[in-house]
């Protein structure tokens, strides 16, 4: 995560538009035929050279699977949604079409402000600052939205067969 947050935030401040597209448990393999194949682990140069305004693949929008850029130059679908917001681009259009109708997270830099846009499940998250930004990208893709000590607690619930009230023992006497 955190080198796409870099990335992203260099791509910010450079005002390079930039469209992402975050695999999650639907796959994603249709849009990534429609670009060109990268099978590459992320870095915060890779990002930036194919995002850079003069390149052949900066139009398009990048998946990532885990680490992995998949594909870049890919086209997404278009949302049908009304936007009221005028400042909002075919870029953030793609965004809410692929978080439309896949569960990919989607993440938007705006080529005229540099302004970072994050849409999960057709909602949109504008103009996020980098600590807002950062700690969205850990809260969707680290922690699921729970603490480091709810998901200990959820996993040896699990393993133990409890109620995760915390007064029992896990070994007995």
């Amino acid at each position: 995560m955190d080198a796409l947050a870099d990335a992203v935030v260099k791509l910010s401040n450079k005002r390079f538009g930039a469209l992402f597209a975050i695999e999650r448990s639907i796959n994603l393999e249709d849009f990534q035929a429609t670009g060109v194949r990268i099978d590459a682990q992320l870095s915060v140069e890779l990002v930036t050279t194919i995002f850079h305004p003069k390149t052949a693949l900066h139009d398009g929008g990048m998946i990532l699977t885990q680490e992995r850029v998949e594909a870049a130059g890919c086209i997404f679908p278009v949302s049908q949604k009304e936007l009221s917001d005028r400042a909002l681009g075919l870029r953030h259009r793609a965004g809410y079409g692929i978080s439309e109708e896949t569960d990919a997270v989607a993440i938007v830099v705006s080529e005229e402000a540099g302004a970072i846009s994050m849409m999960e499940k057709g909602k949109m998250l504008r103009d996020l600052s980098e600590a807002d930004f950062r700690n969205k990208l850990k809260d969707i893709f680290l922690s699921h939205g729970q603490s480091s000590e709810e998901m200990v607690r959820e996993e040896l619930d699990v393993e133990t067969g409890g109620s995760g009230s915390g007064d029992r023992d896990l070994v007995s006497d």
